[in-house]
């Protein structure tokens, strides 16, 4: 059984301790080291194992066996040596912080509403927690400036194990069954939970607590949290996000979403310009041709696929066979390709067999790309 100094305190970087043992990993490089001793917490319960080095060797992962810590490492260490070990403090710091911020969060959900957490994951971005409940918006925001009250008023974290019978007549969160010792981590007023992990001395420590989004999620909810240092870049990057936009816009940053939707208003407003030209522009093309022309190949310049398939079915009307194209040599060919009378589909194949393309549609009209030279498109419709 390994002495886990984690638990004694999560702040401590460095620690001496005897190698037990050291195995090797069968068709791996790595090998399984056991000390007497560690302030490595193991992977478990959502949270990460702690990163660092021992002997400057980097610990790659943490698992706990049978209450026997197992390090892995690349180099192997003699049995009965002492070694030295050091945590990346800033990962712990990072780990407490978002694994505190979830105690407080589910406490205060657990509490108002009485939804349980079922779920919990610390990720390299954001952290994620499911409520077996759904809360709204409003909720959220209420349970988020609850959670920020308890971080101001810095309430003391402690935790202690007790015997299955001693834990009878006391109340705690749990994701599950356990039997024999309980580990019980108490966040101020906000939760009392079993919990293996590692945890700050007290709510302040946490600094600050931002839930992001939420999303429905098992019939439940799933809620994205921030906490800590991971809250704190957020804003930062956001915050920069939106100077940047205020500049770009002339505007204030608390108008920046005024000034955004002005922009994609006058945007909206040229759309329906440009689209009321265009369709004057097809027109005024098309009044041109003769009709009963046998067939016709036209190269447009920034004409979407709707656009496309517009001018082709329209052409249709005078032309036989239609081929209506947008793109240049180099990047390829958006293409809609109709018929007048019969079937355009075999055509169609063949139109793409011989000029790279892809695509397919209906009886009289097929669209698609190609990736063939002008020369090479206007030879094959001279076939037809």
């Amino acid at each position: 059984m390994t002495n886990k100094l984690y638990y004694l305190d999560s702040f401590a970087v460095d620690f001496e301790a005897t190698v037990l043992k050291c195995e090797k990993i069968t068709n791996s490089n790595l090998y399984e080291l056991v000390l007497d001793q560690t302030l490595f917490y193991p992977e478990g319960g959502g949270q990460p194992c702690d990163r660092g080095n021992i002997n400057g060797i980097a610990v790659t992962d943490v698992k706990d066996r049978d209450n026997e810590i197992i390090h892995y490492v690349a180099v192997p260490m003699e049995t009965g040596s002492r070694v030295k070990g050091k945590i990346d403090f800033d990962h712990r710091l990072d780990m407490m912080q978002q694994h505190t911020g979830e105690h407080i969060i589910s406490g205060l959900i657990n509490k108002k509403f009485g939804f349980d957490n079922v779920g919990f994951h610390i990720g390299s971005d954001f952290v994620t927690l499911d409520f077996n409940g759904v809360l709204s918006e409003k909720d959220l925001e209420n349970i988020e400036n609850a959670a920020n009250t308890a971080i101001y008023e810095n309430q003391p974290i402690t935790a202690q194990i007790y015997s299955h019978n001693e834990i009878g007549s006391i109340e705690y969160r749990s994701k599950k069954e356990i039997t024999g010792d309980i580990r019980i981590v108490r966040v101020g007023n906000c939760d009392t939970c079993a919990c293996c992990g590692t945890h700050l001395p007290s709510t302040g420590s946490v600094g600050i607590i931002k839930l992001i989004n939420s999303q429905n999620h098992k019939g439940g909810t799933r809620v994205f949290m921030l906490a800590g240092k991971r809250a704190l870049n957020d804003y930062k990057i956001k915050n920069g996000i939106i100077l940047s936009l205020s500049a770009k816009t002339s505007s204030k940053p608390y108008d920046t979403e005024k000034a955004i939707d002005k922009i994609l208003d006058d945007l909206n407003g040229l759309r329906l310009s440009e689209n009321t030209l265009k369709s004057k522009l097809i027109g005024y093309k098309i009044k041109e041709i003769t009709q009963g022309t046998e067939k016709i190949c036209i190269f447009e310049e920034s004409m979407s696929p709707v656009d496309l398939r517009k001018f082709c079915t329209d052409l249709c009307e005078k032309v036989k066979y239609a081929l209506v194209l947008s793109g240049d040599d180099e990047n390829g060919y958006k293409y809609a390709f109709g018929c007048a009378e019969g079937n355009i589909k075999d055509l169609g194949k063949k139109l793409n067999s011989e000029l790279n393309g892809k695509g397919g549609g209906s009886d009289k009209l097929i669209q698609g790309t190609l990736t063939s030279k002008a020369n090479e498109i206007k030879k094959f419709m001279d076939k037809i």
